[in-house]
C-alpha cells in the first residue's frame, strides 16, 4: 500500500515470505510522474560494512546480476552519486519505492527468508519502483480475495491500489509475479487466501527469480529500448517470451509507484 510521505509509514508487502507488522496507512493515491525513476537507469548501493558475510554478499551481488541479465537498470557501486541503496542487516526486510530523493535509502535485508535470493529480488524490484502484483487495481479480474481466512491484522496488505496512485503499465496480470502474494499468504486457518479465477498450472506467487512479466516491465518502465532482446535463462518463471522488438511476446505485468507520495515496504 503507498502512503503519504511519511519517514514513519510502511507498506507490508509480504509475497511468499515472512511479514513484518506495519503501522496503518494513509491515502493510497499519487501525482502520476516520472521522479521516482533512477536516474540513467543506474542504482547506486553501499552494502553496510560487516553485516553481511561473503557468501551472503555474493547472494545480493546474484539478485542484482538478475536485473543485468535481463534488463537495462543496472545496480551500481556508489561513487559520490547523491541518491543511493544503503543495504544493511536489521530485522525483517524492506525498502522504499523507487528514487526517494533523500540521500541514502534503506534496503533491509535481515536473518532467514530475507537473505534468499527470491527475497532479495522482491526488495529490488521495490527499490526499482514496483508495487505487489495482487493489489493492482485490476486485480478483481484475476484472483479473488478470500477474506475470511486472512489473519485480521493482515487484511490491510490484500488492499487494491487506486487507479490514480498507479500504473499498470498496459501489461496483463501475472500470476508468476516474484511481486505476488502465494496462495496461502497470511492465512490464520491454513485455508487459502487468494485464489485464482484462471488456471496458473499450481503457481501463484514464488521466489525462484524474475517472471517474464517482471522483466518486460521493468523494461517498459525503464523504457530499455534495445535491452529488451536480452535472452531469459531457464530458471526465469514464465513461457514464450520474446521481449519487445524481437517478435511474438507472452505479456505480464504488475502495478507500479508512478507518483509523488512514497512507501515503505517490509516483507
Amino acid at each position: 500500500m503507498a502512503a503519504r510521505l511519511n519517514m514513519a509509514s510502511l507498506c507490508v508487502c509480504m509475497a511468499v515470505f515472512a511479514c513484518v507488522l506495519a503501522p496503518s496507512l494513509n491515502s493510497r493515491n499519487a501525482i502520476i510522474e516520472a521522479s521516482l525513476l533512477w536516474d540513467y537507469k543506474e542504482i547506486p548501493f553501499v552494502i553496510r560494512q560487516g553485516d553481511y558475510s561473503a557468501s551472503e554478499v555474493s547472494r545480493i551481488q546474484s539478485a542484482m546480476e538478475e536485473f543485468h541479465q535481463h534488463t537495462c537498470v543496472r545496480f551500481v557501486q556508489r561513487n559520490g552519486q547523491e541518491d543511493y541503496l544503503y543495504i544493511q542487516r536489521l530485522d525483517g526486510c524492506y525498502a522504499w519505492i523507487g528514487q526517494k530523493h533523500e540521500g541514502a535509502q534503506d534496503v533491509i535485508l535481515g536473518d532467514g527468508y530475507c537473505l534468499e535470493k527470491g527475497a532479495i529480488i522482491h526488495e529490488l524490484m521495490h527499490a526499482v519502483g514496483f508495487w505487489h502484483e495482487h493489489q493492482r487495481p485490476d486485480r478483481d479480474d484475476w484472483v479473488n480475495i478470500l477474506w475470511d481466512n486472512i489473519i485480521d491484522d493482515k487484511k490491510g496488505d490484500f488492499e487494491k491500489h487506486a487507479e490514480s496512485g498507479v500504473s499498470t503499465l498496459g501489461l496483463p496480470y501475472d500470476y508468476s509475479s516474484i511481486m505476488h502474494y502465494g496462495s496461502r499468504s497470511h492465512s490464520k486457518n491454513g485455508q487459502p487466501t487468494i485464489e485464482a479465477l484462471f488456471p496458473t498450472n499450481g503457481l501463484m506467487g514464488q521466489s525462484d527469480g524474475l517472471s517474464s512479466g517482471d522483466i518486460e516491465k521493468i523494461n517498459t518502465l525503464y523504457s530499455c529500448g534495445a535491452a529488451a532482446g536480452l535472452t531469459v535463462d531457464e530458471h526465469v518463471v514464465g513461457v514464450d517470451l520474446t521481449l519487445a522488438g524481437t517478435g511474438p511476446v507472452t505479456t505480464a505485468g504488475m502495478v507500479v509507484l508512478t507518483g509523488a507520495s512514497l512507501g515503505y515496504c517490509a516483507q
